[in-house]
């Protein structure tokens, strides 16, 4: 026991290591804006070599926040900046010792999201692990009685996952005991902090168990009414991508669908995305009797033009409610071609085509 407690100490030491020599600025905390080092003196922008959501978890580490929830590069008015590698990143503790001898000139900026309250650690992916909150600026696991699948379905949004897949509890060691604080969110919540708690917070924990959580990391559905709809995400290369409409047809929606724990598609359509947004082409071949869209066959070649413009837009059904006249419109699927945003047309795909096709 006494070498976990000094594995805990080693990693907190490290993670703060030189926290003060990065910072994020502009964004709505400290935990979200633009990527700064301090270098001789000088607070510079970073340029980073095969940038990876990976590397920006570390960022988020070393600045004591919560899991990396995205990063992006934007183009912005060109300035003298510092030039990093991200498998130096990766590899140290202390972060300024990965600059590069010399300064170079840059309009693309790094931009990062942490979250500022919430975190998983030491798990297979950024999306799974033991699930950690913040409490007077400190951090301290959950206990599994207090925690539950809607606390897990915000949890898994709040960090950019997707939908649960595990939550389980698991014993403590020495040193990392749980603190009590019941949750009560009722799933539709965006962070964890937007979730009723207790009021009272206790030091015992009667399972001595707390809380890892898994969430999918390879698809998902964002900015919709529900965990079952919305803007298509598929993670490529640690990043995620819009799809775009020409490469998704209703069997690859089935298989989503399925895969995140819904019931049958219900509306599949294209919509124009904004400037940045552009969706990364590769097609989608599945069968739709796959139990996720990583086992169907795809194109090899990615594309990054997307000829109508348009990325995918899925409601599946509520996985309990049964799919009928009563909760779905006359018994129909509807795809929307998309071909005006103004006046889209919809073609009515009945459920004994939906099987044939």
């Amino acid at each position: 026991m006494v070498q976990v407690v000094l594995l805990a100490v080693l990693l907190l030491g490290l993670q703060r290591a030189d926290s003060g020599d990065i910072r994020l600025v502009g964004g709505a905390s400290a935990c979200d804006g633009e990527l700064q080092i301090n270098h001789l003196g000088k607070w510079r922008d970073v340029v980073l070599r095969e940038f990876l959501l990976d590397t920006a978890s570390v960022f988020c580490q070393h600045l004591d926040c919560g899991s990396v929830v995205s990063a992006y590069s934007s183009v912005e008015e060109s300035r003298t900046a510092v030039e990093m590698t991200s498998k130096c990143v990766q590899s140290t503790t202390q972060i300024r010792e990965c600059v590069l001898p010399n300064n170079v000139s840059s309009n693309h900026h790094i931009n990062i999201t942490c979250s500022d309250s919430v975190r998983l650690r030491y798990g297979s992916s950024l999306c799974s692990g033991s699930l950690e909150v913040k409490r007077n600026q400190s951090w301290t696991r959950v206990c599994e009685e207090d925690f539950d699948l809607k606390d897990a379905e915000v949890v898994c949004r709040e960090l950019g996952c997707g939908s649960p897949l595990l939550l389980q509890g698991t014993l403590h060691g020495e040193g990392f005991a749980p603190v009590r604080q019941m949750f009560q969110c009722e799933g539709h919540e965006s962070a964890l902090r937007d979730c009723p708690r207790s009021s009272v917070i206790q030091n015992n924990c009667p399972s001595g168990k707390f809380v890892v959580l898994s969430c999918l990391d390879s698809v998902r559905l964002r900015y919709g009414s529900s965990l079952c709809s919305g803007s298509l995400e598929v993670k490529r290369n640690q990043s995620w991508t819009l799809v775009c409409e020409e490469d998704f047809d209703l069997k690859d929606a089935e298989v989503v669908c399925r895969e995140l724990g819904c019931g049958s598609p219900l509306l599949l359509q294209g919509t124009l995305h904004g400037e940045g947004f552009a969706p990364v082409r590769q097609m989608f071949q599945c069968e739709g009797h796959e139990s996720a869209l990583r086992d169907c066959p795809r194109s090899s070649v990615i594309q990054s033009n997307c000829p109508s413009g348009k990325f995918v837009v899925l409601s599946c059904s509520d996985p309990n409610v049964e799919c009928n006249s009563s909760s779905v419109r006359e018994d129909h699927i509807y795809q929307s071609l998309g071909r005006d945003t103004e006046d889209q047309e919809y073609i009515e795909l009945h459920p004994q085509q939906r099987s044939s096709n």
